[in-house]
């Protein structure tokens, strides 16, 4: 059986929505517990209420900060993630190969599992997607300042304040196989806005093909580090969507093989998953 993890509807669209959906799973015959986020609760906490019912499938139905959050309680734990994402542009449709809510209800009883890397930061905060960080303020034009970003040890760069990019699915990545090629690099892509000055010298022999810094037509660039540092004397804040889960200095890594979720049928080199509670 499945443990569904819904959102709070805030309209009857939304309403309607989460009514179609219940009774596709019903269709489908995987209608199993459903419980709704309240707002004195944390989704990675009710993943794990979910786990404590020896649930082995933990499905999440929303926001792409839900699914991630829910995402967040089963690192490790052997569980599996569905994720039925409602955002039209979720960054999960790219990971799941659906185009929409009702197909991603039809990929979960095909029981298809990859095991994907997770973005950690500050070994506390775990995210599936990506996050940006940015000054907790914006800057008057008598202000200042600098943020300092560290690629594996080897080498910083050096940019005005300005909103970073760090992303675990690729950043702008619209293509399902590359998508998922990404997840499981033990790497992650971060954009940083033009006006970079690079410090520390030999930038090309420090990095490999795979981590050169790409030019980006959107106006920066794109590295591909394992593990980055970000540091600021300006106040900075990670947010994750619109919601701010970290402040201050960082350290982001690639959490490799930590967790697993439910994909649409169409790579055979995913394993699959053989069985469920």
């Amino acid at each position: 059986m499945y443990y569904y993890i819904f959102e709070p509807t805030k309209n009857p669209k939304e309403l309607k929505i989460q009514d179609e959906i219940k009774i596709k799973l019903q269709t489908l015959g995987i209608i199993g517990e459903c419980v709704t986020l309240s707002l004195a609760e944390e989704p990675r906490d009710l993943a794990r209420v979910g786990l404590r019912k020896n649930y082995a499938t933990i499905v999440a139905c929303g926001s792409d900060r839900l699914i991630n959050e829910v995402g967040s309680g089963l690192i490790e734990s052997g569980a599996v993630l569905g994720a039925i994402p409602l955002e039209e542009e979720s960054s999960f449709n790219k990971i799941l190969g659906i185009k929409n809510y009702l197909e991603a209800c039809d990929i979960l009883p095909q029981r298809k599992v990859m095991t994907l890397d997770c973005g950690l930061i500050n070994s506390t905060k775990i995210f599936i997607t990506e996050v940006t960080i940015k000054p907790k303020k914006e800057l008057t034009l008598s202000e200042s300042g600098l943020i300092i970003v560290n690629f594996d040890g080897n080498f910083q760069a050096e940019t005005k304040l300005c909103d970073i990019i760090v992303s675990n699915v690729g950043v702008k990545e619209k293509d399902t196989a590359k998508t998922r090629e990404l997840l499981v690099d033990n790497h992650l892509d971060v954009f940083i806005p033009d006006q970079i000055k690079e410090t520390g010298g030999f930038f090309s022999k420090l990095f490999s093909r795979r981590e050169k810094a790409e030019v980006e037509p959107g106006g920066g660039s794109i590295f591909h580090p394992q593990r980055i540092s970000i540091e600021s004397r300006k106040k900075l804040i990670t947010l994750l969507s619109d919601k701010i889960i970290e402040r201050g200095n960082l350290v982001i890594k690639s959490y490799p093989g930590s967790l697993k979720i439910i994909i649409k049928r169409e790579r055979p080199q995913i394993e699959e998953e053989e069985g469920e509670n």
